[in-house]
């Protein structure tokens, strides 16, 4: 079995594997449309692995899903009979764009460049507003008409056509099995969800279009390419909607030969469905598809992004020793860059190769053994940068070779580069923190370097230092519990600096627990919390998620779930992390004490400037609020400090930020959030999401209390409690890519946020969903209740009267659901005390 990833040059995405199994030619997907004749040339590609020109004799094309970087050339392919095509088995065009009826209804009376223009939906470009967006539109041919043009002449040319999902498997079935092939999922629900959702966002946007048209002004592509992409309706839901529908739509494959096995998954969205009502089925493909394993070879799904590859699938359900990424060189999100940074921390045993560094890869397994052929070197972790607008293709198989060094690391964090080298003897583990006072400052909205420098391997140089907040003189922690596992907090900070925070608790008269299991446990919480008396003000969890681990917390009641209505869907599926058991004396299930974490990020620096900040009252007030969110104006109101307007995403943005009203603030920020990018927060206006506060561009924020609508604003663990699979929590975020870690490496005394996906009211007079807790917490803060307690006041004034109504249409237990959830995800990061 020979299967080969063809190089995907320098444009941004792209698949094309090539499989000789035996002798049955196997082609899967097509690259770009631009890679015959030019950008990364298959044709050429097919001849250097074949040892012979076109016609190429195809015994199965495999489309996977109609992407246009799936698609690519394959139209031109067939057409000019550069391949030869035997059988299909296709992604079925209706899926994605509907029957070609229904888009002539939809279209009808309007001009050609109408349908062009609702045929780009679900497309992957950038941001209407970056620069690189037209661009990439420019790349983009009109997808469906070529499409479907292919499938029929693939017909015309005697091919067997199979499109999955619509037609029976039968004619292809016993080639597949004579030649090791299982098409794994997705089911025939599965389908029918993707494409009840694309529908409804199709309709949608053709509403925007003819409406467009009825404006008395000329549509370029581009300005009808921002309204098909643009507004979508923005609801409740503090977080976008189907934009994985498309992808989730892919054929995935199982190949086996020569007794090893190869996933190949097209853009599978294994790791984040993002299409309403698809999370538990996609919870069930995933284990089904690692019920068909072990895996010898993996081609890493949807470009190795952060949807389509999680820690817990690398980790334990779809382990390889082999793993594939496809995808061109200017693509500064693909492979994501915490997903490389997870690859790299468990890479031991795994080999792995990438066609943006590695270019054409061709893995061997015949004999039982699995030999690789690749330029370049394996295991190369380093970040693909921005490219610069207008850049050319290079010459086919022609690419980069970045050298990894592992000793040391040259950190380019300005013109007067910092150099540091380790030298570490065998058998000993050393970790190095070196701080580097910046040497100039950016703007908030500066695009990344376009430089690479390797990540660092034992040493690590921070761009801008933890901020250091004089601490109280005598601070005073009676009534309060710690908790930690004083073990798994020594590895993560060392053994001196936890000496001095257990002595800085006890001097101040706080208790100590380091007892606490790495793993969550309810009877190890009850002993501890047995200390607890009536003195007892609250619990302070010392540590990340992996010194002591939140509750992987179902929000909802078996009674709450089963009646849940069938329009009731949840992007976290109902599940968050909760820290609020650690404040369960009674075990009933609902918290008596507040519960605040201080998180180590892995520096002691940061943990104990954390651990030192006690609150107090403050000297002004911020708000920022999305333009879809004027709820908050009421809430702001009733801030201390108040005065004037909330700042809006519209036109305010990140490069807008006043750094002196961050100083001493009651903080108030109610804007779009996500799970997989937690180091800046989004508003809107009438076209796209605006960058409205960034980790990276946050000023010093001494004193400062922030709470945070935002959807997984708190989230500071790297995957959300919905994706992960088994029991153990995921590692910290690194400071800078979180907007709630870097607010206290900044300076904030505390940060209320989410864990999961947030709900706002959006109907007048706004008293359900998050608008009542974010109420009841200013007003206990106003009451002179610092944060942690607050938090704990909301939480129960606001359980005690759910579901609130308010205006709200949907029905009573979908409400109670998702009131219950808002209920559960709120938690205090920082002392909070």
């Amino acid at each position: 079995m020979k299967i080969a990833a063809l190089d995907m040059g320098r444009e941004m995405y792209g698949d094309c594997l090539y499989l000789d199994l035996d002798g049955y030619k196997v082609l899967i997907d097509g690259g770009h449309p631009g890679d015959y004749g030019g950008g990364a040339d298959i044709p050429a590609q097919l001849e250097r692995l074949t040892g012979k020109a076109a016609p190429f004799e195809i015994d199965l094309l495999v489309v996977t899903h109609s992407h246009n970087d799936h698609v690519g050339c394959l139209p031109e392919l067939v057409e000019d009979e550069v391949i030869r095509v035997r059988a299909a088995l296709v992604s079925d065009p209706d899926h994605r764009y509907g029957a070609e009826e229904e888009l002539d209804s939809l279209t009808s009376g309007l001009p050609n460049a109408a349908r062009d223009a609702l045929n780009l939906l679900g497309e992957e470009l950038p941001d209407p507003t970056d620069p690189l967006f037209a661009e990439a539109l420019d790349k983009i041919v009109p997808g469906e008409p070529r499409y479907r043009d292919m499938i029929r002449q693939l017909r015309e040319q005697g091919a067997v056509v199979v499109r999955y999902g619509t037609d029976s498997m039968s004619p292809l079935s016993a080639a597949l099995k004579t030649h090791g092939i299982r098409v794994l999922c997705p089911t025939k629900s599965h389908l029918q969800i993707c494409a009840k959702r694309l529908k409804e966002e199709r309709d949608k946007a053709a509403r925007r279009v003819r409406d467009a048209f009825s404006k008395d002004f000329r549509l370029t592509r581009k300005a009808l390419a921002r309204v098909v992409f643009g507004a979508g309706g923005l609801d409740a839901l503090d977080a976008g909607k189907n934009k994985g529908a498309v992808n989730d739509l892919s054929i995935v494959l199982l190949v086996e030969g020569d007794g090893k096995r190869a996933l190949l998954p097209g853009d599978m969205q294994f790791a984040d469905a993002q299409v309403d009502g698809l999370q538990a089925a996609m919870a069930t493909l995933l284990k089904k598809t690692a019920a068909a394993g072990p895996y010898d070879i993996i081609k890493l799904s949807h470009h190795t992004s952060h949807n389509g590859w999680s820690e817990q699938m690398h980790v334990e359900s779809l382990r390889a020793p082999v793993l594939i990424h496809s995808g061109g060189l200017n693509d500064e999100s693909h492979p994501h860059p915490e997903t490389l940074e997870m690859m790299e921390e468990h890479s031991e045993g795994r080999t792995l190769l990438r066609t943006d560094r590695n270019g054409l890869i061709v893995v061997d397994t015949a004999g039982g053994d699995i030999q690789l052929s690749y330029d370049g070197e394996p295991n190369d972790f380093t970040k693909n940068r921005r490219p610069d607008l207008g850049a050319t293709s290079p010459e086919p198989m022609s690419h980069p070779v970045m050298q990894v060094k592992s000793l040391g690391t040259t950190a380019a964090t300005s013109r007067d580069a910092v150099r540091v080298i380790a030298e570490v003897p065998p058998g000993n583990r050393v970790t190095i923190t070196v701080e580097v006072a910046p040497l100039q400052t950016h703007r908030a909205d500066e695009p990344p370097r376009s430089s690479r420098p390797p990540e660092p391997v034992v040493a690590k140089a921070v761009s801008q230092p933890f901020t250091t907040v004089p601490a109280s003189e005598k601070p005073d922690f009676s009534g309060l519990l710690f908790f930690t596992n004083e073990d798994a907090l020594q590895r993560k900070i060392g053994s001196d600096s936890v000496r001095q925070a257990r002595e800085l608790i006890s001097g101040a008269g706080g208790a100590w627990d380091g007892s606490l299991p790495e793993d969550f446990s309810v009877s190890a919480i009850q002993t501890a919390l047995a200390k607890a008396n009536s003195k007892t003000k609250g619990v302070v969890l010392l540590g990340d998620y992996d010194s002591i681990p939140p509750a992987r917390c179902d929000c909802l009641p078996p009674e709450v779930r089963d009646s849940l209505s069938p329009t009731s869907n949840d992007p976290d599926n109902f599940v968050v992390w909760s820290d609020g058991f650690y404040g369960d004396i009674n075990h009933d299930g609902v918290q008596e004490l507040p519960v605040s974490r201080v998180p180590d990020c892995g520096s002691p620096k940061f943990f104990l400037d954390c651990l030192r900040r006690t609150y107090r009252p403050l000297s002004s007030q911020l708000t920022i609020r999305n333009v879809a969110r004027p709820f908050a104006d009421e809430i702001h109101q009733q801030i201390p400090r108040a005065s004037g307007q909330p700042l809006q995403s519209k036109p305010s943005s990140s490069a807008d930020l006043d750094s002196q009203r961050l100083r001493d603030a009651y903080v108030y920020l109610m804007l779009h959030g996500s799970d997989f990018d937690a180091s800046r927060f989004w508003g809107e206006d009438e076209d796209h999401y605006i960058e409205a506060v960034t980790a990276d561009g946050l000023p010093e924020m001494a004193g400062s209390l922030v709470f945070a609508g935002c959807c997984w604003g708190a989230l500071i663990g790297r995957e959300a409690a919905y994706r992960v699979i088994g029991e153990r929590p995921p590692p910290t975020r690194t400071s800078t890519r979180s907007m709630a870690l870097q607010s206290l490496s900044k300076g904030a005394t505390a940060f209320i946020g989410c864990t999961g996906a947030h709900y706002s009211p959006t109907r007048k007079p706004y008293g359900y969903y998050g608008g009542p807790l974010h109420t009841h917490f200013w007003a206990a803060v106003q009451g002179g209740q610092p944060p942690a307690q607050a938090l704990l006041t909301a939480r129960q004034r606001y359980l005690a009267a759910a579901p609130h109504r308010g205006g709200n249409p949907r029905p009573a237990v979908d409400d109670l659901a998702v009131e219950l959830k808002i209920y559960h995800q709120f938690t205090c990061l920082g002392l909070g005390w």
